[in-house]
């Protein structure tokens, strides 16, 4: 009889373990609430024109991946921002950055995206553990030179990865520059 009851107690302790561990569908689409928000402003760049690499600022890493970014140092939403440039003569093309945290969670709330003579095709998608949790996919018209803030309509989800890619189009005339700025997040 011991040995049952004690078979039935190590039953349900396995089985109380296994309901809170990881694997439910609901953890997949974990919602964080921060209540700290801070902005990516780029303040502690300078050299303009000079490669962007990688900028660690606020606990959040931004690392350029597609496309050759650099510093904007005398523009931004306050100044600086980063950007990459499309050629005149060049197709369309892309470039992306990825922001991460340490392996934290943390939401995106936003971010303020330029250019100088186009739209700015968009996509942003948040992932966390390497799973997709949200993606973004838009235009902004024309911004005239102006930056333009892009709001994430899921920035409850917890991510640990942000991927941001904008597109410059071709245009008829000029070169144009590309670029984001303020990239808003909470944790």
């Amino acid at each position: 009889m011991f040995r049952v009851i004690r078979g039935i107690a190590l039953l349900v302790v396995m089985v109380v373990f296994l309901a809170g561990c990881g694997g439910s569908e609901s953890d997949t689409n974990m919602t964080l609430t921060g209540t700290t928000t801070v902005t990516i402003a780029f303040a502690g760049l300078s050299g303009n024109g000079s490669q962007f690499i990688e900028y660690d600022e606020l606990g959040f890493r931004v690392s350029s991946g597609i496309g050759s970014w650099e510093v904007m140092e005398g523009y931004g939403n306050p100044a600086p921002a980063i950007i990459f440039m499309r050629e005149e003569d060049e197709p369309e093309f892309q470039g992306e950055v990825e922001i991460t945290s340490s392996g934290s969670v943390f939401n995106f709330n936003s971010v303020d995206l330029y250019s100088s003579i186009t739209p700015i095709p968009y996509t942003i998608k948040g992932f966390r553990d390497s799973e997709l949790v949200f993606t973004l996919s838009d235009v902004v018209p024309n911004t005239y030179g102006n930056f333009k803030s892009v709001e994430n309509p899921e920035a409850t989800d917890a991510i640990d990865t942000l991927a941001i890619r904008l597109s410059s189009p071709v245009t008829p005339c000029c070169s144009n520059p590309v670029g984001l700025d303020n990239i808003v997040v909470s944790y």
